[in-house]
Protein backbone atom coordinates (compact mmCIF):
# COMPACT_ATOMS: atom_id res chain seq x y z
CA UNK A 1 0.00 0.00 0.00
CA UNK A 2 1.47 3.32 -1.08
CA UNK A 3 1.09 6.08 1.48
CA UNK A 4 1.43 9.63 0.27
CA UNK A 5 1.13 13.14 1.60
CA UNK A 6 -0.27 16.17 -0.15
CA UNK A 7 0.54 19.75 0.73
CA UNK A 8 -2.04 22.20 -0.61
CA UNK A 9 -2.82 25.48 0.62
CA UNK A 10 -5.09 28.08 0.64
CA UNK A 11 -7.56 27.72 3.16
CA UNK A 12 -8.11 28.76 7.02
CA UNK A 13 -8.70 32.09 9.07
CA UNK A 14 -12.19 32.96 10.26
CA UNK A 15 -14.52 34.27 13.00
CA UNK A 16 -16.93 36.91 14.34
CA UNK A 17 -20.00 37.79 16.34
CA UNK A 18 -21.19 37.96 19.91
CA UNK A 19 -24.24 38.48 22.06
CA UNK A 20 -25.36 40.18 25.29
CA UNK A 21 -26.08 36.94 27.21
CA UNK A 22 -23.61 35.37 29.67
CA UNK A 23 -20.96 33.67 27.57
CA UNK A 24 -21.29 30.35 29.40
CA UNK A 25 -24.87 29.99 28.17
CA UNK A 26 -24.18 30.85 24.53
CA UNK A 27 -23.61 27.83 22.25
CA UNK A 28 -21.06 28.07 19.41
CA UNK A 29 -22.25 30.67 16.92
CA UNK A 30 -22.43 29.92 13.19
CA UNK A 31 -20.93 32.76 11.19
CA UNK A 32 -20.81 31.17 7.73
CA UNK A 33 -18.34 31.62 4.92
CA UNK A 34 -16.66 34.73 6.32
CA UNK A 35 -13.55 34.86 4.14
CA UNK A 36 -15.00 33.78 0.81
CA UNK A 37 -13.33 30.40 0.42
CA UNK A 38 -16.46 29.22 -1.38
CA UNK A 39 -19.71 27.42 -0.69
CA UNK A 40 -20.44 23.78 -1.51
CA UNK A 41 -22.38 24.85 -4.62
CA UNK A 42 -19.68 27.37 -5.60
CA UNK A 43 -16.33 25.92 -4.49
CA UNK A 44 -12.80 27.17 -5.06
CA UNK A 45 -10.76 25.03 -7.47
CA UNK A 46 -7.13 24.32 -6.61
CA UNK A 47 -4.37 22.60 -8.56
CA UNK A 48 -1.39 21.38 -6.56
CA UNK A 49 2.03 20.25 -7.84
CA UNK A 50 2.57 16.54 -8.50
CA UNK A 51 3.18 14.09 -5.68
CA UNK A 52 6.88 13.64 -5.01
CA UNK A 53 9.39 11.97 -2.73
CA UNK A 54 8.70 13.24 0.81
CA UNK A 55 12.44 13.40 1.54
CA UNK A 56 12.54 16.53 -0.61
CA UNK A 57 10.15 18.34 1.72
CA UNK A 58 11.02 20.55 4.68
CA UNK A 59 8.22 21.17 7.18
CA UNK A 60 5.69 18.37 7.74
CA UNK A 61 8.18 15.80 6.43
CA UNK A 62 6.21 12.51 6.44
CA UNK A 63 7.55 8.98 6.51
CA UNK A 64 5.71 8.05 3.34
CA UNK A 65 6.15 7.19 -0.30
CA UNK A 66 5.06 10.47 -1.91
CA UNK A 67 4.14 14.00 -1.01
CA UNK A 68 3.38 17.45 -2.35
CA UNK A 69 4.63 20.73 -0.95
CA UNK A 70 2.09 23.37 -1.92
CA UNK A 71 2.58 26.51 0.16
CA UNK A 72 0.74 29.69 -0.80
CA UNK A 73 3.24 32.47 -0.13
CA UNK A 74 0.77 35.34 0.14
CA UNK A 75 -2.98 35.42 0.53
CA UNK A 76 -4.14 38.96 1.30
CA UNK A 77 -7.51 40.19 2.51
CA UNK A 78 -8.92 43.40 3.99
CA UNK A 79 -9.89 43.98 7.62
CA UNK A 80 -13.36 42.91 8.71
CA UNK A 81 -15.59 44.74 11.18
CA UNK A 82 -16.33 42.87 14.40
CA UNK A 83 -19.66 43.49 16.16
CA UNK A 84 -20.05 44.87 19.68
CA UNK A 85 -19.33 41.91 21.96
CA UNK A 86 -20.48 43.69 25.14
CA UNK A 87 -17.38 42.82 27.12
CA UNK A 88 -17.11 39.22 25.92
CA UNK A 89 -14.22 37.89 23.89
CA UNK A 90 -13.94 35.16 21.25
CA UNK A 91 -12.31 32.13 22.87
CA UNK A 92 -12.49 29.25 20.41
CA UNK A 93 -12.79 28.79 16.67
CA UNK A 94 -13.98 25.93 14.43
CA UNK A 95 -13.53 26.05 10.66
CA UNK A 96 -15.09 23.34 8.49
CA UNK A 97 -13.57 22.82 5.04
CA UNK A 98 -15.42 20.70 2.50
CA UNK A 99 -14.04 18.78 -0.46
CA UNK A 100 -15.58 18.35 -3.90
CA UNK A 101 -16.93 15.00 -5.12
CA UNK A 102 -14.27 14.68 -7.82
CA UNK A 103 -10.47 14.87 -7.91
CA UNK A 104 -8.67 14.96 -11.25
CA UNK A 105 -5.13 13.60 -11.50
CA UNK A 106 -2.87 14.81 -14.30
CA UNK A 107 0.37 13.20 -15.43
CA UNK A 108 3.33 15.39 -14.55
CA UNK A 109 5.90 12.72 -15.45
CA UNK A 110 5.64 10.37 -18.46
CA UNK A 111 5.89 7.13 -16.44
CA UNK A 112 3.21 8.04 -13.86
CA UNK A 113 0.32 5.57 -13.71
CA UNK A 114 -3.21 6.05 -12.42
CA UNK A 115 -4.17 3.88 -9.43
CA UNK A 116 -7.59 2.23 -9.34
CA UNK A 117 -8.49 4.21 -6.24
CA UNK A 118 -6.99 6.15 -3.35
CA UNK A 119 -8.16 7.21 0.10
CA UNK A 120 -7.52 10.52 1.86
CA UNK A 121 -6.56 9.41 5.37
CA UNK A 122 -5.37 12.44 7.33
CA UNK A 123 -5.12 16.24 7.40
CA UNK A 124 -2.70 18.57 9.17
CA UNK A 125 -2.26 22.34 8.85
CA UNK A 126 -0.29 25.39 9.98
CA UNK A 127 -1.38 29.02 9.72
CA UNK A 128 0.51 32.31 10.03
CA UNK A 129 -1.50 35.55 9.80
CA UNK A 130 -0.13 39.08 10.10
CA UNK A 131 -1.26 42.61 9.28
CA UNK A 132 0.29 45.60 7.54
CA UNK A 133 0.78 47.70 10.70
CA UNK A 134 2.00 44.85 12.93
CA UNK A 135 -0.39 45.82 15.74
CA UNK A 136 0.02 42.33 17.18
CA UNK A 137 2.60 39.62 16.71
CA UNK A 138 1.49 37.26 13.92
CA UNK A 139 -1.13 34.70 14.90
CA UNK A 140 0.30 31.22 14.39
CA UNK A 141 -1.26 27.85 15.03
CA UNK A 142 -0.43 24.23 14.23
CA UNK A 143 -3.50 22.08 13.66
CA UNK A 144 -2.21 18.59 14.44
CA UNK A 145 -3.10 15.68 12.19
CA UNK A 146 -6.64 14.37 12.34
CA UNK A 147 -8.00 11.31 10.59
CA UNK A 148 -9.90 11.25 7.30
CA UNK A 149 -11.49 8.33 5.48
CA UNK A 150 -12.56 9.55 2.07
CA UNK A 151 -12.15 7.15 -0.83
CA UNK A 152 -11.97 8.30 -4.46
CA UNK A 153 -12.45 5.74 -7.26
CA UNK A 154 -11.21 6.04 -10.84
CA UNK A 155 -13.82 6.77 -13.51
CA UNK A 156 -12.99 4.53 -16.48
CA UNK A 157 -9.63 3.04 -17.40
CA UNK A 158 -7.86 6.34 -18.25
CA UNK A 159 -4.92 4.37 -19.72
CA UNK A 160 -2.49 6.76 -21.44
CA UNK A 161 -4.75 9.80 -21.08
CA UNK A 162 -3.20 13.01 -19.79
CA UNK A 163 -5.80 13.31 -17.01
CA UNK A 164 -7.96 10.90 -15.03
CA UNK A 165 -11.03 11.68 -12.95
CA UNK A 166 -11.79 10.10 -9.58
CA UNK A 167 -15.17 10.26 -7.84
CA UNK A 168 -15.78 10.17 -4.10
CA UNK A 169 -17.69 7.29 -2.53
CA UNK A 170 -18.73 9.55 0.36
CA UNK A 171 -22.06 11.34 0.58
CA UNK A 172 -22.29 15.06 -0.09
CA UNK A 173 -22.88 15.63 3.62
CA UNK A 174 -19.67 13.78 4.47
CA UNK A 175 -17.73 15.73 1.85
CA UNK A 176 -19.07 19.06 3.13
CA UNK A 177 -17.67 18.22 6.57
CA UNK A 178 -14.44 16.62 5.34
CA UNK A 179 -11.99 18.66 7.43
CA UNK A 180 -12.42 20.43 10.77
CA UNK A 181 -9.79 22.87 12.02
CA UNK A 182 -10.17 23.95 15.66
CA UNK A 183 -8.42 26.38 17.98
CA UNK A 184 -9.65 25.31 21.45
CA UNK A 185 -10.39 27.57 24.42
CA UNK A 186 -7.05 26.75 26.08
CA UNK A 187 -5.41 28.56 23.16
CA UNK A 188 -7.87 31.44 23.24
CA UNK A 189 -5.00 33.95 23.19
CA UNK A 190 -4.29 32.88 19.60
CA UNK A 191 -7.94 33.45 18.66
CA UNK A 192 -7.89 36.90 20.33
CA UNK A 193 -4.72 37.86 18.46
CA UNK A 194 -6.22 36.59 15.21
CA UNK A 195 -9.41 38.60 15.69
CA UNK A 196 -7.45 41.77 16.46
CA UNK A 197 -5.24 41.30 13.41
CA UNK A 198 -8.09 40.73 10.94
CA UNK A 199 -10.18 43.62 12.28
CA UNK A 200 -7.46 46.28 12.80
CA UNK A 201 -4.15 47.36 11.34
CA UNK A 202 -4.85 47.35 7.62
CA UNK A 203 -4.42 44.66 4.96
CA UNK A 204 -3.76 41.16 6.26
CA UNK A 205 -1.45 38.46 4.91
CA UNK A 206 -2.11 34.78 5.49
CA UNK A 207 0.13 31.80 4.90
CA UNK A 208 -1.65 28.51 5.33
CA UNK A 209 -0.12 25.11 4.65
CA UNK A 210 -2.25 21.96 4.68
CA UNK A 211 -1.06 18.38 4.37
CA UNK A 212 -3.39 15.65 3.18
CA UNK A 213 -2.31 12.05 3.61
CA UNK A 214 -3.42 9.50 1.02
CA UNK A 215 -3.19 5.74 0.58
CA UNK A 216 -3.23 4.20 -2.90
CA UNK A 217 -3.52 0.39 -2.54
CA UNK A 218 -1.47 -1.44 -5.16
CA UNK A 219 -0.68 1.87 -6.84
CA UNK A 220 1.49 4.96 -6.69
CA UNK A 221 0.51 8.64 -6.75
CA UNK A 222 3.98 10.00 -7.48
CA UNK A 223 4.14 12.10 -10.63
CA UNK A 224 0.40 12.82 -10.57
CA UNK A 225 -0.85 16.38 -10.09
CA UNK A 226 -4.27 16.71 -8.39
CA UNK A 227 -6.98 19.28 -9.08
CA UNK A 228 -9.77 19.46 -6.51
CA UNK A 229 -12.38 21.77 -4.99
CA UNK A 230 -12.65 23.17 -1.46
CA UNK A 231 -15.42 25.11 0.28
CA UNK A 232 -16.14 26.62 3.70
CA UNK A 233 -19.70 25.52 4.60
CA UNK A 234 -19.39 26.36 8.28
CA UNK A 235 -17.41 28.58 10.65
CA UNK A 236 -18.24 28.71 14.35
CA UNK A 237 -16.95 30.65 17.35
CA UNK A 238 -17.52 30.53 21.09
CA UNK A 239 -17.45 33.41 23.57
CA UNK A 240 -15.54 33.79 26.83
CA UNK A 241 -15.22 36.36 29.57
Amino acid sequence: MKRTHLFLAPLLLLALVACDLPAAFIPPIEVGNVFGIGAADNPTTLTAPAFQDPNELGAFLPAAIGAIDYDLEELTFADIQLPNMYGFSIDALWVTIGLGNTITLQRDTPNATYPQNFTLTGVEAHMHISDAQHIRKPAEYHFTESALKLEYVRSGTCGEANTCEYRAKATQEELNAAMLFQIPERHGNVVKDLMTIISQGGENTARVKVRLTADAPNGNLQGLKPTFQISNPSTKISLGG
